[in-house]
């Protein structure tokens, strides 16, 4: 039978070249976190189910975008004295996004885990840590801020929401289409648009989320509103 094949060495050679990494620079220009990008997924990753939502394509696994990738081995350099710090994540994650705080000495970082994106929390010092129970939500947008007062973090997370719509055994009405009227269009804006009622409850699924604050100092959350499906939260000024 045959199976899948590979190019030749000189050209395996080009495509695996190392590249440049992924780089978040502090507001100071103090220091920068770096990453090597994922360029390649994996065949399975490839044949993996997803689903289209109005414009999106999205992972079942982990609630984030299909073919959505970041880096890996990330790592803290302080650029004055070029010293490199590792950031240690788990093996099998990739940092998908840097948050820093104004005054570059606190960051913190998606990371994307194979069933959902979480939260880390650093210092410029090497003090780098896990914030336990948070699955975070970016379909839609930023889902991690700094508030005004640089000290707690405004977060879209997951809220419990039980399992998936299930896939109906048939349509609840025909699939009816309609072209009187029509005229000549680009096709691309409008792909993967909700065609079903079970399409309109799988994009209300994934895209739930919860406006949460978070406290790094106390490890506490405060919940600001009831789960719906946010495109966007956003802070006023001073923090009120």
């Amino acid at each position: 039978p045959e199976t899948w094949q590979q190019p030749s060495q000189e050209i395996m050679d080009v495509l695996n070249a190392p590249m440049l990494p992924w780089v978040w620079t502090s507001p100071t220009g103090t220091h920068m976190i770096m990453a090597d990008p994922v360029v390649y997924p994996k065949l399975e990753e490839l044949a993996a189910p997803m689903h289209k939502l109005a414009g999106m394509r999205v992972n079942p696994s982990n609630n984030a975008a299909h073919g959505q990738h970041g880096g890996t081995s990330p790592r803290l350099l302080s650029i004055k004295d070029k010293i490199t710090t590792t950031i240690d994540i788990p093996e099998g994650t990739e940092l998908m996004g840097v948050r820093w705080t104004v005054d570059g000495k606190r960051f913190a970082l998606i990371v994307g885990y194979p069933d959902h994106l979480g939260l880390w929390i650093g210092t410029t010092g090497g003090e780098v840590r896990e914030v336990m129970n948070v699955e975070l939500n970016t379909l839609l947008g930023t889902a991690v801020a700094w508030l005004p007062d640089q000290q707690r973090l405004l977060l879209l997370r997951i809220p419990d929401r039980g399992d998936p719509p299930p896939t109906p055994a048939i349509r609840i009405g025909p699939e009816i289409n309609e072209s009187m009227g029509a005229t000549a269009r680009s096709t691309y804006e409008a792909r993967n648009l909700l065609v079903t009622a079970h399409d309109d409850d799988l994009f209300d699924y994934y895209t739930l989320s919860q406006p949460v604050v978070y406290d790094p100092t106390s490890e506490t959350f405060e919940v600001l509103g009831e789960p719906a499906v946010y495109s966007g939260v956003e802070f006023s000024p001073d923090g009120n």
